[in-house]
This record gives structure tokens, C-alpha cells and sequence, in this order.
């Protein structure tokens, strides 16, 4: 009898444990950093074209993904890397179509319709440096910081979150001209008026912060290796769960065919420094306790940087 019910208690264990690990790993991955391109084409009257040739090519890793139109004329290619991508369409009696530099953004919906013009097969319409597309299927709000705002910003200690304070909404005590380099520290941001820690920040979908440490961030971005910023203010999916505030989602490059470096001089020092009337009116004599030197003080930090997983052409 004891050995049925012991069993029984076994059996019962074993039944929650596997159930919560199927619950944690739903959630853990809702999120993903993958977007899709879909669109509609037609030809010059406005009418839909079926079983079109659909073509997509990653432009930095020529990766190359197929489709074809339904019978509604439209095209859905899913599961697809963040960044610039070509399109192609080509059916029997139209010229063939061909736009690029079409920007996609992680986790996210772009619609790419194809207008045809009636032609040969062998000759082409092409047009390049398409425009920004409106974001128009999701109700949340949101802003986007680029790999090349990064990239350009003098960030005072090269931590990428601090580009959020160009970002309307979020509220900081830190500024880009504050020597923000440690790992560590809470988030620094309020969004919409929201507690620091009700702020979720995440690396390419993985959560970034402590759940136990008041929101205490565990790791700093490269500034190299960073394709984009989200910064998700309200209305945003179920899928973005784990906070009350806003999310902030920093999205690393995925590498391409060509070898990519940087290499920098960060010099710092106290003579080339504006000072305010203030510290001019009484200059610091005690050792400096932020930084644990003496002021003035010198701070310069050189480096060679490369990031990236390598790819390949198939």
C-alpha cells in the first residue's frame, strides 16, 4: 500500500515537473527576432498577377528564398534574418521586377507589392533605394535606433543602450555625455512613467536582466556588432511579456560574405574638458570617489574589434 501511494506521489511529481518545463519553454520561445516580407502584385491596371516568380536575396549574405503568387496575387515569405533584402518577380508576358535595399527589421512585417509592366521576360524594371514602408501591421508603438546611429554616436563609455535617450518617452538620470560603461547597474530607463524595473531588456530575444536583482542588467552590447534597436513603448504583443513598462530589444548582426572590423582611439583628458562655473569656483581636492582617481585624471582606451559569425555563399 505505501509502495502504490509513494508511486503515486512519484508519478504526480514527475507529471508538474514535466508540465511547467513545456510552459517555460513556450515562453521562452515566443519571442524571435525573425521578420517577414509579403506583398501583392499586380500589373499596371491595379488587377492581381497568379503564380509569379517571387524571389528574395539577403543582400548581405546572398542568401536566396522562393515564392510564388496565389491566386489573389499574393506572396509570404516568412522566418527571415533582419536587413536589406532584393526582391524579384518575374511571370511570362510582364518585364521582370526588381527593388532593392528594401529594410527589414527584426521581428517584424514588410509589405513589398510588385506593380508589373506588360513586356518581354528579358527586359527589366529596377528601382533601388526604395523608401521607408509604413508599419501597418502591428498596433504597437515603437522606435527603431539603426546599426549606423549606433555606430556614429560618440557613446561616452560605447554602451548602445544609452542611445535610448533619443528616444521620446524615456526618462533617464544618465545622459550620452555620461561616462555609462559598467555592467551591473538597473536599467536606466522610465518608460512612459514606469519603474526602471518594470523595464525588460533583451539580446537578440534572450532576457538581459536579473529577475532577482531590481531589474540589474547583466551584460553590455558591442557597439560593432549591433544591427538595431527596438524600443517598444505600448500596445505592444503578447509575445513581449515579462514587463509592466516598455521593452527595449537590441538585435546583433548575423554576419555576411564580406570581412568586417573596427579600429578606435578613445582619449580622454581633463584639458581638453569644458568645466562648469561651479567646479572653476571650487576645484575637487579630494580623490575622485565615481571613479576612484584623482582629478584631474586621464582615461584612454584603444582597441581592434571584429564580430560576427562568418557566412557563407551557398
Amino acid at each position: 500500500m505505501l509502495n502504490r501511494q509513494w508511486m503515486q506521489r512519484l508519478l504526480s511529481g514527475l507529471f508538474c515537473a514535466v508540465w511547467i518545463l513545456v510552459l517555460s519553454s513556450a515562453g521562452a520561445f515566443a519571442q524571435s527576432d525573425k521578420g517577414t516580407i509579403e506583398g501583392f502584385v499586380k500589373d499596371t491596371s491595379g488587377s492581381v498577377v497568379p503564380d509569379a516568380k517571387v524571389l528574395l536575396t539577403n543582400e548581405a549574405t546572398g542568401e536566396k528564398y522562393q515564392a510564388t503568387s496565389d491566386a489573389q496575387g499574393h506572396y509570404t515569405v516568412t522566418n527571415l534574418t533582419a536587413g536589406s533584402y532584393t526582391l524579384s518577380v518575374e511571370v511570362k508576358g510582364f518585364k521582370r521586377y526588381v527593388t532593392s535595399n528594401n529594410t527589414l527589421s527584426a521581428n517584424t512585417t514588410l509589405d513589398l507589392d510588385a506593380p508589373l509592366t506588360i513586356g518581354a521576360a528579358t527586359e527589366e524594371v529596377t528601382v533601388s533605394a526604395t523608401a521607408q514602408v509604413l508599419q501597418t501591421e502591428s498596433a504597437a508603438v515603437q522606435s527603431e535606433i539603426t546599426g549606423k546611429q549606433v555606430s556614429d554616436q560618440e557613446l561616452n563609455g560605447r554602451n548602445p543602450l544609452y542611445m535610448g535617450s533619443l528616444v521620446p518617452g524615456l526618462r533617464s538620470n544618465s545622459t550620452l555625455g555620461d561616462f555609462n560603461f559598467g555592467v551591473g547597474g538597473g536599467t536606466p530607463y522610465q518608460i512612459n512613467g514606469s519603474r526602471q524595473q518594470d523595464t525588460l531588456v533583451t539580446f537578440d530575444g534572450a532576457p538581459a536582466v536579473r529577475t532577482r536583482g531590481s531589474g540589474a542588467i547583466i551584460g553590455v552590447a558591442s557597439v560593432d556588432a549591433t544591427q538595431e534597436i527596438q524600443i517598444i513603448n505600448t500596445d505592444y504583443q503578447a509575445e513581449y511579456g515579462d514587463a509592466a513598462g516598455g521593452q527595449i530589444r537590441i538585435i546583433t548582426k548575423s554576419g555576411g560574405r564580406d570581412f568586417h572590423g573596427s579600429a578606435y582611439e578613445y582619449l580622454r583628458n581633463t584639458v581638453m574638458n569644458a568645466n562648469d562655473w561651479q567646479r572653476n569656483h571650487a576645484p575637487p581636492t579630494a580623490p575622485n570617489t565615481t571613479y576612484h582617481v584623482s582629478s584631474p585624471y586621464v582615461y584612454n582606451n584603444s582597441d581592434l574589434h571584429s564580430a560576427g559569425r562568418p557566412g557563407f555563399p551557398r
